[in-house]
């Protein structure tokens, strides 16, 4: 019974001093130039979670941009449809006052009027566009990943950590340096998605 013991007590503490899954991939990572893979005495002091983001936080963060730039674009619509009304009562009413035998002005006048009437449509077919599903536009990929989003909930989609740890700069002659930085890495902890230096 006592070697039972003793023997899982060393498997637990041999386990215990390996690297986790996160220390792994960032060692891995840091110690990567390019396509190479170096040994760069790769040594972690401080490994500290900071956040989990899930996809209900993106969730916000996109509804929160989407309705932001949607508004903005239907506002700037807005403001080409007004000018162009604007312009179209101006150029009828030019058109009403020329006499009807200078008839190159008259042309003009009704070009312009036609002009204005087709932007206002267009204006309004983009309103149209911005209140439904942005097809087509630069928020129709926002609007999908907030479907997408909505259906995965409390799924983790990054997750932060900082590190401290000290390696060798082979761009330094190997000298020992130690190194503070943010790192995301995916939900599953599979690849790093991106570091942020301290």
């Amino acid at each position: 019974m006592k070697k039972i013991t003793l023997l899982l007590l060393g498997a637990t503490l041999m386990l215990s001093c390996g690297k986790s899954k996160e220390e792994q991939l960032i060692a891995d990572y840091a110690q990567t130039l390019g396509d190479a893979k170096m040994d760069l005495n790769f040594k972690m002091k401080n490994l500290e979670k900071v956040e989990d983001i899930t996809a209900k936080d993106s969730l916000e963060i996109l509804k929160s941009y989407f309705t932001e730039k949607k508004a903005n674009k239907i506002s700037e619509f807005q403001d080409g449809i007004n000018y162009n009304k604007e312009n179209l009562d101006k150029h009828t009413k030019e058109l009403a006052e020329t006499n009807p035998n200078h008839s190159s002005l008259v042309e003009l006048y009704e070009r312009y009027i036609n002009e204005a009437k087709s932007e206002i449509e267009r204006y309004e077919q983009n309103i149209k566009l911005y209140e439904g599903d942005c097809q087509g536009t630069f928020l129709e990929p926002v609007l999908i990943s907030i479907k997408d989003y909505e259906k995965r909930g409390d799924e983790i989609l990054v997750s932060k950590f900082k590190a401290n740890f000290t390696m060798n700069n082979p761009l330094l002659n190997n000298t020992k340096q130690e190194i503070t930085r943010t790192y995301y890495l995916d939900g599953d902890r599979t690849k790093v998605l991106s570091t942020e230096s301290e």
